[in-house]
């Protein structure tokens, strides 16, 4: 049921002793939005090692590791 036209959404702050509504906090950022903000490149030099030629381990002193995480 729409309001009479005579009433006022949001109310008239004009009265004396009327305070103003708080502002509300702006809308929390969306979680499933990315986006990058900046890309750096640059060519490396061709005497740079890659990284797979090291063949990095990963190792742990914790027993209750799951390596597939």
């Amino acid at each position: 049921m729409p309001l009479p036209p005579d009433f006022e959404f949001p109310p008239n702050h004009d009265l004396p002793g009327a305070k103003p509504e708080p502002k509300l906090p702006p809308e929390p950022p969306d979680p499933t939005y990315y986006a990058d903000t900046a890309v750096l490149a640059y060519r490396l030099p061709d005497t740079d090692v890659r990284m797979a030629d090291l063949h990095p381990k990963v190792t742990s002193k914790c027993s209750n590791l799951d390596a597939a995480d």
